[in-house]
């Protein structure tokens, strides 16, 4: 029945533009995003799935599988530092970084924990979804501790995104209006392209986001 749904929305142009950019998928079918997350509420995966599936589905490299897997794991209430973890390993996109970092930041209990582990291995992509996740848990603390480990660091061009989307995420929380001057300042230093574009995010979210 998933694989029946997934195939009914699958999208092939949209699947040869992503394979153009980014060959990381075993399989793709070009489903939109949004169209996955009404797949798994029609079918109701959260009673269909069991954790073992979602492992399953999420080391297949399929990537609406993937998605999937990632959407019902948070709905089982599943998600643990051993889990995560290991998942993170098979992490090889910035698609992957953001979904991934949602389903940590809005269901998972231990997020500080998470973030903690995924920084001191930073291998591939942890770094970046240790901070994507510090934004979407909405914690203070924890965005301030990401915010401060991204000061003096060189940024990749994923690290940059994420960092962008962490600082814009506490300028609306307020209250850590210093640690964002010092990333707007470690940003500067930097005087890269990702850096710039980050200080240009950030800029905007400053001036326009309390419009």
């Amino acid at each position: 029945m998933l694989t029946q749904q997934i195939r009914r929305h699958m999208n092939g142009e949209v699947a040869n533009s992503m394979r153009n950019m980014d060959s990381s998928y075993k399989k793709n079918y070009g489903v939109a995003i949004g169209h996955i997350r009404l797949i798994c509420n029609n079918i109701d995966v959260a009673n269909v799935l069991s954790e073992a599936d979602c492992d399953e589905m999420w080391n297949s490299g399929w990537r609406e599988m993937m998605l999937v897997a990632a959407e019902t794991i948070g709905r089982l209430g599943a998600i643990d530092l051993e889990r995560i973890m290991s998942w993170s390993r098979v992490v090889a996109n910035v698609e992957l970084v953001n979904t991934l970092s949602r389903v940590v930041g809005v269901s998972a209990c231990a997020k500080a924990e998470i973030c903690d582990a995924l920084v001191a291995r930073n291998v591939g992509f942890d770094f970046s979804l240790a901070l994507n996740i510090a934004g979407w848990s909405g914690e203070a603390d924890l965005m301030r501790k990401l915010l401060m480990s991204a000061c003096g660091m060189v940024w990749t061009s994923d690290v940059g995104r994420a960092v962008s989307f962490l600082a814009r995420k506490a300028v609306r929380l307020g209250g850590l209006e210093d640690v964002v001057e010092r990333v707007l300042t470690s940003a500067a230093e930097q005087d890269s392209r990702t850096s710039l574009l980050v200080v240009e995010d950030v800029r905007t979210e400053l001036e326009y986001g309390s419009l």
